[in-house]
């Protein structure tokens, strides 16, 4: 099961500042996470809240995103709610 996807006016905000190739990248991602949230995700300890993490990588520039969600109370949808960048060393 993939769940539905509602991303706060932050997450939109963030995307719309990288290039449409880093955006696809990271829009993949979020994609990924929809069907594996339980998996590829931690809890927040002492909130109802889960953090995603994933680079993203082009020849020039690496980035660390980080990606703060909630289940809705269905359990159908994830509440995207903040997702920050960190431009790192590649690996």
């Amino acid at each position: 099961m993939s769940y539905a996807l509602d991303l706060a006016s932050e997450v939109k905000k963030v995307l719309n500042e990288f290039s449409s190739e880093f955006a696809e990248q990271i829009l993949d991602q979020i994609e990924v996470l929809a069907a594996h949230p339980t998996t590829l995700s931690r809890t927040v300890p002492g909130l109802p809240l889960q953090t995603f993490q994933f680079k993203i990588a082009a020849p020039a520039e690496t980035f660390l995103i980080t990606i703060l969600f909630r289940y809705s109370q269905d359990e159908q949808t994830l509440h995207l709610l903040n997702m920050t960048t960190l431009k790192v060393d590649p690996d």
